[in-house]
């Protein structure tokens, strides 16, 4: 099996704060071997709960009407969940007993949406000001797009409505596997306490980040990697336990829900979805 160095583990914790960059509810909390497909989306309850974050797969355009803005036409997209249209989501929800967490799961729209090529055609003869802006989304809205045109655009514009699209979304959940295998977080906790007698007195008190990545970087290498096929994988995830706090004297500290939730290793599966 491969081993990695200590000089290699360093490396890999210059970019520990990407592990760490969680916000909203917390991935370490959702219980994937429960995951349940929907119609167009997919439905994780959260480890010993009955709550539940939603991830959406299919979508439908939501068209404003057509509205006159300074010699314009204006209108406004939505990009909605077709689950949230045709009530799918809420029906299933209810059959599975699940309480839904009204909690985005989408990335920040001008990562993942964008105007359509048919779309930037028809606009492309009006200013830079004027053409496609993508904004911000919801928990039950990928992103919105508005847009203006020229009167004599109208016709194009309400084809392209009727038969096309006028937004594009290319989006990767990165997900656990359903089969991701348990961590045995008390062989974690025993050692760093060993390490850092302050984690005892307070589970929250922060400890010295070089010091904690280094111990972690030792447990996925040596003690809980027998097993792994990839230890480096196994380090991400032990990180990712905690908060990273980066003043002068950076730390790690460790997340209330690293308490609360079982640890499992998190076999990733990315799940593409476009529009």
């Amino acid at each position: 099996m491969k081993k990695y160095t200590l000089r290699k583990w360093s490396a890999l914790a210059m970019s520990v704060t990407s592990f760490l960059a969680l916000s909203g509810f917390s991935p370490a909390a959702l219980d994937h071997s429960r995951r349940i497909s929907g119609d167009g989306f997919l439905l994780t309850p959260l480890f010993d709960s009955q709550k539940a974050v939603v991830h959406f797969l299919t979508f439908e355009e939501e068209v404003s009407e057509e509205k006159e803005l300074g010699g314009l036409k204006w209108r406004r997209v939505r990009l909605v969940p077709a689950a949230v249209i045709n009530g799918s989501l809420d029906e299933k929800a209810r059959r599975e007993g699940l309480t839904l967490l009204r909690e985005s799961t989408f990335s920040p729209a001008d990562q993942i949406c964008s105007a359509s090529e048919d779309l930037l055609r028809i606009t492309s003869s009006l200013p830079e000001a004027h053409q496609p802006k993508v904004l911000g989304g919801s928990y039950t809205e990928a992103c919105t797009l508005t847009f203006k045109y020229s009167p004599e655009s109208s016709k194009e514009v309400e084809e392209l409505a009727a038969s096309g699209r006028f937004l594009e979304l290319e989006e990767n959940y990165s997900l656990c596997g359903t089969s991701s295998e348990r961590i045995d977080k008390n062989v974690v906790l025993e050692r760093l306490t060993r390490l850092f007698p302050q984690l005892e007195e307070s589970p929250y008190k922060p400890v010295p980040l070089w010091q904690a990545v280094f111990a972690l970087a030792d447990l996925a290498n040596n003690e809980l990697s027998s097993s792994r096929e990839n230890s480096e994988t196994l380090f991400q995830d032990l990180v990712a336990r905690f908060h990273a706090e980066l003043g002068e004297q950076p730390t790690l500290r460790l997340k209330e829900e690293s308490i609360k939730f079982p640890w499992v290793l998190c076999g990733k599966e990315v799940i593409h979805v476009s529009h």
